[in-house]
């Protein structure tokens, strides 16, 4: 991938991801160890949340990090050709996703860097260690609020995944700050996000309606699974309704304000990709059928 001068684009239809950027996922292994590893890791705030989260991934009702994988490869390996990367972080992971995505890049160009995983609960730091002994790699994992996080070196690159909208408004700049100082001078982050302009509200959940449909996706999608689960109907469903009711993030406008975050705390964005959702990118199911919802992926610089 060039990298582009961020002239604002409008958004452009998905494509599939080219094969060659695939990535070893194992979700039938691993879905039912990060089920156990949340009964007894994660706080009463994020078992809903992490317990069932590759059950979800498993029977293709969410999308996760599918939807900017490419993007994601393409990028980190532009990176990784261009110049010296041998310390990267990634900032907050819902499971295996993004360190498995950098250590591919890594390892088509035949390059090592040491990769730190930090996030604040036990069972995605879990999950990456289990999957970091699949693949013969090791990640450093660390348990800790990114904002209170020290690396012990400056890092080259930064790597996050719907993680902006995890944070207050007035916590954004403070992140984007932090991150700023974690990165060595001329680091980068790389970073994907759902814009949603035609939603009014400052946070995004799930309404009764939806979160009917959302069970009844996942019902319908166990019923047809071909192999075992690993755990029982009743289970699955009773946690994917927690999933959804317990869903709830801030409600990002447009990639300009996605790309502000970076641009009013010390950082150029080099690069700047959207994509309007479809059926492989789309929220899964819609939060709203009318907030126009698409992909914004950014690569920013240290300025």
């Amino acid at each position: 991938m060039s990298i582009r001068t961020p002239e604002r684009t409008p958004p452009v239809a998905a494509s599939p991801e080219p094969t060659q950027f695939e990535v070893f996922e194992p979700l039938a292994e691993s879905a039912p160890v990060m089920w156990r590893e949340a009964q007894h890791l994660c706080s009463d705030h994020c078992r809903a949340y992490h317990g069932v989260w590759q059950y979800l991934l498993l029977l293709d009702v969410i999308r996760g990090l599918r939807s900017d994988r490419a993007f994601l490869i393409q990028t980190l390996r532009e990176r990784l050709r261009s110049e010296r990367i041998e310390r990267v972080l990634v900032s907050g992971t819902a499971d295996y996703a993004m360190p498995a995505c950098v250590l591919a890049a890594a390892r088509l160009e035949n390059q090592s860097p040491s990769i730190t995983v930090v996030d604040r609960c036990a069972t995605p730091l879990a999950i990456s260690d289990w999957y970091a002994r699949q693949v013969s790699a090791d990640f450093e994992t660390v348990q800790s609020d990114i904002l209170e996080y020290r690396g012990a070196a400056p890092f080259d690159l930064i790597c996050t995944h719907s993680f902006i909208a995890r944070f207050e408004p007035e916590v954004r700049n403070r992140l984007l700050c932090h991150w700023r100082d974690l990165l060595r001078p001329g680091g980068w982050v790389l970073t994907s996000h759902r814009a949603r302009p035609g939603l009014d509200a400052e946070r995004v959940r799930y309404d009764d309606a939806t979160i009917e449909r959302f069970v009844a996706s996942v019902r319908t999608a166990a019923d047809n699974f071909a192999a075992p689960l690993g755990v029982s109907r009743e289970d699955l469903l009773r946690e994917a309704r927690k999933y959804a009711q317990a869903k709830s993030n801030f409600n990002l406008r447009s990639g300009d304000e996605v790309a502000a975050h970076f641009t009013h705390n010390g950082f150029e964005i080099v690069a700047r990709d959207e994509l309007v959702s479809n059926s492989m990118t789309g929220d899964h199911p819609p939060v709203q059928a009318s907030s126009g919802s698409y992909r914004v992926r950014l690569l920013a610089r240290r300025i």
